[in-house]
């Protein structure tokens, strides 16, 4: 039986790899990268597109609202990387796959040819080349990160160099490996594949190497929508992996488990092909979220109101005073007791021990020293205030970045979560305000837990505005339906801000709110006792602190046809929910309140 490739009908290498990376190459980077920079972003997005602006929101990011031949010009992003990857994966593969297809044909063709038939093992022999050289294309693995992170998440550069990153990162530019094999071994397959059967089946040709420039062009086709289809899924989790933080890595697994509960199977194969479809009806029909909101408990002696029924209990931070063990202990208990199926709980400037560089540096410049078994009993060792909380049934600690959940009542809340502070003091979780902090606000997140308010936004500590400006930008352009927070006591409030049209180059509480139609909602200069008041302003101020502790909590409602609904991207509704009070009341409540979330089965 003859061989299923002769010494003749072998090709040049050297000739397919110079082709490969010849004008067909620069084509594919003029014509596809525009194309490949709106998938990877609509593989990003992790939410259904619901009209048309929304899409052109997700494809052109910052440039949506600017002229066409600039909003065409920013889907090129990390082009640099992608001539570099496009190049070695052209070298690599078209002239691999050609030596490992001349050695399976050589030690097995008779193999293929015996279990498939001529035809058939002969193009499964193609496929199976092209498998096999896909799998080892992970050695290109960096290049293909940087230009995702390029096309998605620029942020994640923080202005360094090709040359800092690898220096910085390392081997986390080859995170998602496994995933991208797994990607590239069945997509491969399809690709070399398909274009084998199209030229086997469609054009009989025995020799593929006399091939039209037509039926080249037919079957690659057909190649590369086989190979879409088919890597599509294994494609968008190893896209989502790779276009994360450095220092904020999910795993492939989470990825997964997270997109079919919460976005459903469509999600797949976004990317692949857009699909835009209403999103909203039919979630408000008494799918209300309670967000039972306090924080700065301080390990204090906050007496909370049993009889409340929350949604989501969220506590923004400074579990502790001094973050001591049993501290932790006592704040948790207190969390047990709430009623909620949901509670979430982040860090605070007091909790350093759960931020263990921080923790190691204050006992190593403790003046006078500590003894280590003092450190042990009075803080314990480093990690177990962490797994304290983690070991607590009910409770949900969040670290910096995007979570998501699905509700007991069915509705699907997005939430991002930032523990840091700007201050040029010794605690845990900040960050000095010179250099600022980037909060990676995706435009999706319905709920903002931070520990530290934003710039402008019930800040003001000794008469002075202490909220970040970086946060404020951040949330100004999420516009998320809720952002809640504590860290400036004074500042204890609600405020529902009306935001304006467009939002500035530079946001600030200054330019991009829309103060006519923003309203406070409650304020403490509105409940605590001033000398400018009159004896009746004193009297109302007592009868509201009364029934405010009488009742335990102030709550606050902006649902479909409350006096003040929340439209979606329109308002957000900001809480400053600091428990520790001060003279004429001590303890500030918490906070209790409603606004409407999508429905979790019409969310993709």
């Amino acid at each position: 039986m003859a061989p299923m490739v002769s010494g003749k009908e072998r090709e040049s290498n050297m000739a397919r790899i110079l082709g490969s990376v010849g004008s067909a190459g620069i084509a594919e980077l003029a014509v596809f990268h525009p194309v490949d920079t709106i998938a990877k972003r609509l593989m990003s997005n992790q939410t259904r597109v619901a009209n048309a602006a929304q899409l052109n929101s997700v494809v052109f990011k910052d440039m949506a609202s600017a002229p066409f031949g600039k909003k065409f010009f920013s889907l090129f992003p990390g082009l640099g990387y992608a001539a570099g990857y496009k190049v070695s994966q052209r070298i690599y593969k078209y002239g691999g796959q050609p030596v490992a297809r001349d050695y399976l044909a050589t030690h097995f063709g008779k193999d293929f040819e015996s279990a498939f038939g001529k035809k058939t093992g002969k193009a499964i022999l193609h496929s199976t080349a092209g498998s096999l050289i896909g799998i080892g294309e992970i050695v290109l693995l960096p290049l293909d990160v940087l230009k995702i992170k390029r096309q998605t998440n620029p942020e994640a550069f923080r202005g360094r160099g090709i040359f800092k990153i690898i220096a910085d990162e390392g081997f986390g530019l080859y995170r998602g490996w496994g995933w991208t094999a797994a990607r590239n071994a069945p997509g491969s397959f399809a690709l070399f594949g398909g274009s084998a059967f199209t030229k086997e089946y469609v054009f009989g040709l025995s020799d593929y190497n006399k091939a039209t420039w037509f039926q080249n062009f037919i079957a690659s086709i057909a190649g590369a929508s086989a190979s879409l289809v088919v890597s599509a899924p294994l494609d968008v989790i190893k896209t989502r992996i790779q276009n994360r933080n450095f220092e904020n890595p999910e795993s492939g697994f989470r990825i997964l488990s997270n997109m079919a509960k919460i976005e459903g199977p469509s999600s797949f194969f976004k990317g692949l092909v857009p699909k835009v479809k209403p999103a909203f009806v039919g979630t408000v029909l008494e799918i209300f979220n309670r967000d039972f909101a306090y924080r700065d408990t301080h390990a204090d002696d906050v007496q909370l109101n049993k009889d409340i029924s929350a949604d989501v209990v969220i506590h923004c931070g400074d579990l502790t005073e001094e973050s001591k063990i049993h501290e932790y202990r006592k704040s948790l208990q207190l969390l047990k007791n709430v009623n909620a199926p949901l509670k979430l709980v982040i860090a605070g400037n007091h909790d350093f021990t759960l931020d263990i560089p921080a923790f190691k540096a204050i006992v190593a410049e403790a003046v006078p020293a500590l003894e280590p078994e003092v450190v042990k009993r009075e803080y314990g060792d480093y990690g177990e205030a962490r797994q304290l909380i983690d070991q607590t049934p009910g409770i949900t600690f969040l670290d910096e970045g995007t979570h998501y959940f699905v509700l007991d009542n069915g509705a699907r809340m997005t939430v991002y979560a930032s523990p840091y502070t700007p201050s040029e003091g010794g605690n845990g979780f900040q960050y000095s305000p010179k250099t600022g902090h980037q909060f990676h606000i995706g435009e999706q997140v319905d709920v903002v837990i931070t520990h530290g308010p934003p710039h402008g936004i019930m800040d003001i500590a000794q008469s002075r505005r202490a909220g970040c400006p970086n946060l404020f930008a951040a949330v100004a352009r999420a516009r998320p339906r809720l952002h809640c927070f504590g860290h400036i006591h004074e500042g204890w409030g609600a405020k529902l801000v009306a935001w304006r049209s467009q939002v500035s180059e530079q946001p600030s509480h200054f330019t991009d709110i829309d103060n006519n139609n923003s309203k406070v909602i409650q304020k403490l200069s509105n409940i605590l006792e001033t000398k400018y008041d009159t004896k009746d302003t004193r009297f109302e101020k007592l009868r509201t602190i009364q029934q405010l502790i009488q009742r335990g909590y102030c709550s606050t409602s902006h649902c479909t046809g409350d006096d003040a609904p929340l439209e979606w991207k329109v308002h957000t509704l900001f809480v400053n929910a600091a428990a520790q009070g001060q003279e004429g009341l001590l303890v500030q409540p918490p906070w209790l309140v409603q606004f409407e979330l999508p429905l979790a089965d019409q969310c993709e």
